[in-house]
């Protein structure tokens, strides 16, 4: 494996986002009860900004001002109100007073929108804490104050059971468990990691969903830049296909994963080039219309002058005629040189036009059979990416359609094309 470090990741930020997007999975999986009883008609709130400025201020220590990481106000289908205060802590070594810190939000929290419905859940994404730092406890000359919350330990958690999930958020603990226990490891990070995003891949739920969990699971458990090459290249292997199978996603994730793309391929997706081929084209074509154009506009000019100087010379001819015929020769000779100047011009000027027209033409052809070439080149990359992963994977051909996102006719038409030859 290469020996360059990976490059520094802000996890919480990670595991905080992942959280706000797919927040349904998350609450399903660390308070199912809750889950069930939430009326998802009513989208999720995200109150932590509103809190952060309401105590901006007002409650500091020893100098810190405190703030909170997600609020989340949810609407229940007995009309309660809910708030879920989320937690995540990444830090080796989490602070000493965790759970005092834990119990002081709660109670902010309660006081700020006067309420006792609040359900906090702290997320150990990294090493496991210690035991004190799952509760606070105090006795104070016989008032004893005990407060638990729920804690979820990426470390702990069972395998198994991550992997047969079909939730996301459980899918993004099982990358955090691992990125724990291989730490020191890279050879077993990198065999992990290839691991959960091929669970990733083949989850089968909603493909936005697999979108944003394969994109997490590929920055959360970072390797070296060389290593991480190295993972891609193996992933494109086993699937059969030298790109990513296309994935139909909504418009925002579309987004993203094209500046993703984009980043890797000097900023430009083959869409992009096409669009800027064809722009030059258009360019090109407008300088060649303006080309001619001045050409027409100087051959009107030059058949002016002409005509102006052949009414000059006629003049001039017909008050010299008398006073000398050699003269008169002379200067039809110059009229006739210089009509043959200004018509080799005025052909030389033509030419060029003509040839810049079919250059503009040549060029406005290659780029359109560039394009069906690349159409067709995709469409046999498919064709082969179904063959491979019908016979060198066994898939049915329902998976087959399912993973490439085509019809189970198209993958049925080009196995019995292809068993036809």
């Amino acid at each position: 494996m290469a020996e360059s470090k990976p490059p520094k990741i802000d996890y919480d930020a990670l595991f905080k986002d992942f959280v706000t997007r797919r927040f349904q999975d998350f609450l399903d999986f660390a308070i199912p009860s809750l889950y069930m009883q939430v009326d998802w008609h009513q989208p999720p709130e995200f109150l932590e900004q509103e809190l952060i400025n309401a105590l901006r201020g007002k409650y500091k220590q020893r100098g810190k001002r405190r703030h909170t990481d997600k609020l989340v106000k949810v609407s229940l289908l007995s009309g309660e109100i809910n708030l879920v205060y989320i937690h995540v802590e990444f830090q080796h070594q989490p602070e000493t007073d965790f759970a005092f810190r834990m119990f002081e939000y709660r109670m902010r929290i309660g006081m700020k929108y006067n309420t006792r419905y609040i359900t906090p859940v702290a997320v150990f994404s990294g090493a496991p804490p210690a035991l004190s730092a799952l509760a606070y406890q105090e006795d104070l000359w016989g008032a004893i104050t005990n407060y638990r919350f729920i804690s979820i330990i990426a470390a702990h958690q069972d395998e198994a059971i991550l992997i047969a999930s079909q939730n996301s958020f459980a899918l993004a603990l099982l990358a955090a468990k691992y990125a724990y226990e291989a730490k020191e490891d890279e050879g077993r990070l990198f065999a992990l990691k290839r691991k959960v995003l091929e669970l990733s891949l083949k989850s089968g739920v909603d493909k936005d969903v697999i979108m944003e969990t394969f994109i997490f699971v590929k920055e959360f458990m970072t390797l070296p830049e060389e290593t991480e090459r190295l993972l891609e290249q193996q992933l494109e292997e086993t699937m059969g296909t030298t790109t990513l199978p296309p994935i139909k996603v909504s418009e925002g994730t579309k987004r993203f994963a094209e500046r993703i793309y984009a980043a890797a391929h000097e900023g430009k997706l083959p869409s992009e080039m096409i669009e800027e081929e064809r722009q030059r084209a258009e360019e090109e074509l407008k300088q060649a219309e303006q080309e001619l154009k001045r050409a027409q506009e100087s051959a009107r000019q030059l058949e002016a002058e002409r005509q102006r100087a052949q009414e000059e010379a006629a003049r001039q001819l017909e008050a010299e005629h008398q006073r000398a015929q050699e003269a008169a020769r002379q200067l039809e000779a110059e009229h006739q040189r210089a009509q043959e100047e200004a018509a080799r011009q005025l052909e030389a000027e033509h030419q060029r036009a003509q040839e810049a027209a079919r250059q503009l033409e040549a060029e406005h052809q290659r780029a359109q059979e560039e394009a069906a070439r690349q159409l067709e080149a995709e469409r046999r990359r498919t064709e082969e990416t179904i063959i491979r992963m019908s016979k060198q994977l066994a898939m049915p051909t329902a998976q087959i359609a399912m993973v490439l996102d085509v019809s189970v006719e198209v993958v049925e038409e080009v196995l019995l094309r292809q068993s036809g030859e």
